[in-house]
């Protein structure tokens, strides 16, 4: 299974940047398109609050101090979140996911285009 994103800023709503996550979800030689919308709202500098586009709050983000960890419920699935900034420009995430739906650890590199 391979996940291939390109995340853009699609504008600003109510004081927060909102995202879009869009790519292919490569499975068993079958692909789907995948997407997914978040708003980051930054209530102090290197701090933010990410969203699901429905409003419903993901898990808060703070990179005051280079790195920070999160956690996320979903149904009987847990998701752990671990972030670091690799430069002023980039970031990586990675999510460790487990539960009875769900065992799987997801990689991610952030950087401004």
């Amino acid at each position: 299974m391979a996940f291939w994103w390109a995340v853009r800023n699609t504008g600003t709503t109510r004081g927060a940047y909102r995202t879009k996550s869009e790519g292919t979800l490569s499975l068993g030689g079958d692909c789907f398109p995948v997407s997914r919308c978040y708003r980051y709202r930054f209530p102090a500098p290197h701090i933010a609050e990410v969203r699901f586009d429905h409003g419903g709050l993901f898990h808060p983000l703070d990179f005051s101090k280079g790195a920070w960890a999160a956690a996320h419920p979903c149904g009987r699935d847990f998701y752990r979140g671990r972030f670091r900034v690799l430069a002023p420009e980039s970031w990586v995430a990675t999510w460790y996911v487990t539960g009875p739906r769900k065992n799987q650890v997801l990689r991610s590199r952030y950087r401004r285009s």
